[in-house]
């Protein structure tokens, strides 16, 4: 939908109403042969819209994080459940510090907040 609309920065919006179509690799592993299926997630033009438009909130949260220099790691998450234990830096980290991230979760810090909102978007 939005190679449609036009080269990146000179985008001009959606044109129309454009049905898009997401291809997504999935895991199966008791599938004979390779262990993934493909699976097919169907938009009409709302979910179009809608998808292109949570797209630009995304990147635009990721934008400006960068820009003001705040990275929030997450510790613990829903591929890995201890994601430090597989980590390079936990040394750095020490012990303690999935405290200290959930310290830093409940700041009060408008970039910590904008860039905690990517979590809640669906």
């Amino acid at each position: 939908a939005l190679a449609v609309a036009g080269p990146v920065g000179r985008k001009a919006g959606l044109l129309g109403a454009i049905a898009s179509e997401y291809l997504l690799l999935a895991s199966d592993p008791e599938r004979d042969g390779p262990p993934v299926r493909v699976e097919s997630v169907g938009l009409d033009a709302a979910g179009t819209r809608d998808a292109v438009q949570r797209l630009e909130v995304i990147l635009e949260t990721v934008r400006a994080s960068v820009s003001d220099g705040v990275f929030r790691p997450r510790p613990a998450g829903t591929l890995r459940k201890d994601q430090c234990r597989l980590c390079d830096f936990q040394t750095i980290c020490g012990p303690g510090h999935e405290r200290l991230y959930e310290s830093k979760a409940r700041s009060p810090d408008a970039s910590v907040a904008r860039l905690d909102s990517l979590s809640r978007i669906s």
